[in-house]
Order: structure tokens, then C-alpha cells, then sequence
């Protein structure tokens, strides 16, 4: 396959090992259960589904490259509120890099810049208290940039309930608010106090910035 611009995500569930054995099997359906409605949903801008790689990672590619943030956020979203009785919460790293993909290989088996950018961010990610979203490229203006911006995402988005977040997706898919609250049972304004309160609205100018500084700028290298 042909070398292209492509963006590895790689997904780490947050703290796995705490759950008990009949947690961690309603975590395993979850998973598939998300994975499976993601792959499908996104099946034109992923070269390679995400699919389980080791333990609890799981990891996909996504071309073109600024298309992996709002895929990104669809995932971590399925997995907040995918199951009432557990609180999933994901490390997640995008790696953006010129790649090629070899033909019938899973994510797991392939190798380039954008896999090790992905599994770099990863690490750092684990090291980190605090944060839960890393964007590496290989220009550090980029990365500085997308940093900063992620990091005041993260503070955002690790107060969301499960009630915000299943609001979130679905104003994400651009339903407006009425059938939002048709959709959920709820008013309305009830919507509009669940996005306000997440501060939804911030969360999306920085996502749209970074996405057009991806989407305008060119990648350095080639592999």
C-alpha cells in the first residue's frame, strides 16, 4: 500500500486491573461491543479497525490523519457510558506520521514513525496522574501546541458523567437539541444544562483548532 499520511490511535483502559473477574468480562463485551460499532461507523477513514493488541490496549489507524481526533472522542465516549454498572476511562495517544501499510496485518504487526509516536504518547500517558490525551507528530511546534490544548481538554472532560457524555455524542453527531432530549427521555433544556455545565462548547474550539491545524499543515518526513 501506497505511503500516506496516517494517524496510529492507541487505547489503554485506565486502571483495568482493579476489576474483579466479573467486572473484567463486562469489560471484555463492552470493549467488543465498542469496537465493533466504531469499526463499522468509521469504516471509510480506517485503513486498519481497531482491534485488541495487548491486554487492555487496543489500537487502529486512521487516514486521513486529522480525522483521529473526533473518532477519538466518539470512542472514549461509547466506553464512559457503554455500561451503567462500570466507569471506564481510556488513555489515549494519536501518533501522526507519512506510513505504509502492509496488507492483512493487523494493527499489532506493523511498524513505522506513527506507531512508535502512538506508543511513545502511550507511555507518557501512564506516567502522567493527571492526563489522558497525547497528540505527537514530528514537528515539536505541533506537538507544543496540540499539548497545551489537550491538556486543558483533559481537565474538561475528567468531570463528565456518563449523562454528559451520552449528550455530548449525540450533539457531536449534530442532532439538535429537541430530538437529543426526544432521543434520551429528557427536556430539552435539560440538554442545554448538561452541555453547558460540561463545557461543551470550549472542548469543541480547541478539538476544531487542532483539527484544522492538521487538516493545513504539512507532515514533515516520509518513511
Amino acid at each position: 500500500m501506497k505511503n500516506r499520511p496516517i494517524a496510529v490511535i492507541t487505547a489503554d483502559i485506565v486502571g483495568s486491573t482493579r476489576h474483579d473477574t466479573k467486572n473484567r468480562e463486562m469489560l471484555r463485551r463492552l470493549v467488543q461491543r465498542v469496537l465493533s460499532k466504531i469499526n463499522k461507523t468509521y469504516q471509510k477513514e480506517l485503513v486498519l479497525p481497531i482491534t485488541v493488541t495487548l491486554g487492555d490496549e487496543f489500537q487502529g489507524v486512521v487516514s486521513p490523519p486529522w480525522k483521529a481526533l473526533t473518532l477519538a472522542d466518539r470512542l472514549r465516549g461509547l466506553m464512559c457510558c457503554g455500561e451503567k454498572k462500570l466507569a471506564v476511562e481510556l488513555y489515549l495517544s494519536i501518533g501522526i506520521a507519512h506510513g505504509t501499510i502492509k496488507k492483512k496485518q493487523e494493527s499489532r504487526m506493523q511498524e513505522g514513525i506513527a506507531f512508535y509516536l502512538s506508543r511513545r504518547g502511550i507511555d507518557a500517558l501512564k506516567e502522567s496522574r493527571f492526563r489522558r490525551t497525547k497528540l505527537l507528530t514530528q514537528s515539536e511546534d505541533i506537538d507544543e501546541v496540540a499539548d497545551l490544548i489537550l491538556s486543558y481538554q483533559d481537565m474538561i472532560l475528567s468531570s463528565w458523567t456518563p449523562a454528559q457524555w451520552q449528550a455530548i455524542l449525540m450533539r457531536d453527531q449534530g442532532l439538535i437539541l429537541k430530538h437529543i432530549g426526544r432521543g434520551l427521555g429528557v427536556a430539552y433544556q435539560n440538554i442545554q444544562k448538561r452541555l453547558k455545565a460540561a463545557n461543551w462548547e470550549y472542548y469543541m474550539r480547541g478539538r476544531s483548532y487542532l483539527t484544522d491545524l492538521l487538516r493545513r499543515t504539512p507532515l514533515k518526513g516520509c518513511i
